[in-house]
């Protein structure tokens, strides 16, 4: 539980690392964040990429987050985010999928 800071240099999360804390921040010119497996992060946690901060995603990663901050902007729940809509922040290609936790079917 807690709070992941990476303000410089190279963090990287193996395929069987993972952070169970709910806030997770990357900040500064040379902070990255290298993310090789989809559970790495907490499905609950907040990332926020500031600074001009980097999260790297492996090929094949589909990362689950609470919600995602990029700079100072909420990203919207349900968005899938990736190196080509935000290349500022994100490298690699994986994506991101912010906050909506799924449908609900009614049947009737």
């Amino acid at each position: 539980t807690g709070s992941l800071e990476v303000t410089e240099g190279n963090l990287v999360l193996g395929a069987s690392c993972v952070w169970g804390g709910t806030n997770v921040c990357v900040n500064g010119a040379t902070a990255v964040l290298k993310v090789s497996a989809n559970a790495n992060l907490n499905k609950k946690s907040t990332l926020a990429i500031t600074g001009g901060g980097k999260v790297d995603l492996a090929a094949g990663v589909s990362l689950k987050v609470a919600s995602l901050v990029i700079g100072d902007n909420p990203v919207p729940a349900g968005s899938v985010v990736d190196a080509t809509s935000h290349p500022d922040a994100i490298t690699g290609t994986g994506c991101i999928r912010v906050g909506g936790g799924g449908s609900v079917l009614l049947l009737r």
